[in-house]
């Protein structure tokens, strides 16, 4: 217990007389966390202040149309516009405008979109059920060339590879284009 004593009596000593390396060795640490705090304050405010400009098209003006744009609204991340400044908007008017670089993303949700996805799961319920008659069969039936194509995304041909990867393998594979595809 005495050599203990003794041991930290003379650490006590040896920091008492370097004031530079008692300062450093509490300054620093705090110097590292002010400078941590503000690098990555400035990182969090350059990606919520700036949203990317998104250009939203919205044919089919069903649930699944409103579903879509409230969901990218509340996500924070872009700045949605659904109209342009001079023209109506058109699928053909959103390509220019996201190819011209206007707008970083494009999406176009088809006419009857909503209703191709109801009338696939009535179909696929109605396949499934044993209790199904011919006649009700044939009444719920859409031919495949009335199915429309999932929601289509224009990207801007100058967006950096990975963030365009980053959408592509978020974006659900669909009923739809299976079908249109077969």
């Amino acid at each position: 217990m005495r050599r203990f004593k003794a041991l930290l009596y003379k650490d006590i000593l040896l920091l008492i007389r370097d004031l530079p390396g008692l300062a450093m060795m509490f300054i620093m640490p705090l110097a590292l966390v002010i400078l941590m705090t503000y690098l990555q304050d400035s990182t969090f405010n350059s990606i919520t202040e700036n949203k990317i400009p998104l250009l939203l098209l919205d044919e089919d003006q069903d649930s699944l149309g409103i579903s879509i744009e409230r969901s990218i609204r509340q996500s924070h991340i872009f700045n949605v516009d659904t109209t342009l400044k001079e023209e109506r908007l058109t699928a053909s008017s959103l390509e220019k405008a996201v190819a011209k670089g206007d707008y970083q993303i494009g999406i176009v949700i088809p006419k009857n979109t909503t209703e191709n996805i109801r009338q696939s799961i009535r179909q696929r319920c109605l396949r499934h059920s044993v209790q199904t008659q011919p006649q009700q069969q044939s009444r719920w039936t859409a031919s495949p060339s009335s199915l429309t194509l999932p929601p289509r995304i224009h990207l801007n041909r100058l967006s950096s590879a990975r963030f365009k990867n980053m959408l592509q393998n978020c974006r659900p594979v669909s009923y739809f284009a299976k079908s249109q595809s077969k």
